[in-house]
């Protein structure tokens, strides 16, 4: 092998790994920018979590007081009466 093939091979290598690193800044950019809208995705889903849990705590208290309310009523019919 001559030393002009070494150095044409040498200049081959060269090109590959720059390209092959470019390559691969722009997969991790692209992993990058995966993983922000996967944050983004769980913090919906924990903010829809929350605003779920919080309406079942309001129905929960609404039923209560409604049922409070029709034996407070029930229970001065019956006292009344």
């Amino acid at each position: 092998m001559t030393d002009s093939e070494s150095n044409q091979i040498l200049l081959e290598i060269r090109q590959f790994k720059t390209q092959v690193s470019g390559e691969l800044k722009q997969l991790n950019t692209r992993l990058e920018h995966i993983e922000t809208r996967l944050d983004r995705v769980e913090i919906g889903q924990e903010k829809a979590d929350a605003y779920r849990q919080g309406t079942q705590w309001v129905v929960n208290l609404s039923f209560s007081l409604i049922v409070a309310t029709t034996i407070g009523i029930i229970l001065r019919f019956v006292l009344a009466s």
